[in-house]
C-alpha cells in the first residue's frame, strides 16, 4: 500500500492535478481504489467508490488505452458518475499494464489552479 500511495501522491503532483485515483485489480476485478482531491463531504455524499467494471474504470483495462480527453461527458464510454461526485470536465487515464496482464488503472483529473486542461507534455 505504501508504494501505491507514494505512485499516486507522485502523479497528482507531477500532473498538477486536482484530483487523482488508482484502481488496482486481481484477475479483472477492483482490488483497492485510492483517491486524492476531494473533500470528506463529497466522499460521504458518493456513498461507495465505483466497482471498476463500467464505463470509463472498466475501458482503460480492456481496450489498453490511455484516455486523454477534455470533456469527459462526450467520451462514448462516460457514463456520468456517481451522485455527489466532484465535477469533472477533463480526464486522463492510464492502464497499468505487465504484457498481458491489467493491474489497474491510474486517473487524474483537473488542473489545480490552473486551466482544467492537461497539455499532451
Amino acid at each position: 500500500m505504501q508504494v501505491l500511495n507514494i505512485l499516486l501522491d507522485g502523479a497528482q503532483k507531477i500532473t498538477a492535478a486536482k484530483y487523482a485515483a488508482l484502481m488496482t485489480m486481481v484477475e479483472g476485478k477492483k482490488e483497492h481504489f485510492l483517491h486524492r482531491g476531494m473533500t470528506d463531504a463529497q466522499i460521504r455524499a458518493i456513498g461507495r467508490f465505483p466497482s471498476g467494471e463500467k464505463g470509463l474504470l472498466g475501458f482503460v483495462p480492456r481496450s489498453r488505452q490511455t484516455v486523454h480527453t477534455a470533456n469527459l461527458a462526450a467520451h462514448p464510454q462516460a457514463n456520468g458518475g456517481p451522485p455527489g461526485h466532484p465535477p469533472m470536465k477533463t480526464l486522463r487515464a492510464v492502464p497499468l499494464l505487465n504484457g498481458s496482464l491489467s493491474f489497474g488503472n491510474l486517473y487524474v483529473s483537473e488542473k489545480e489552479g490552473k486551466t482544467s486542461e492537461f497539455s499532451d507534455d
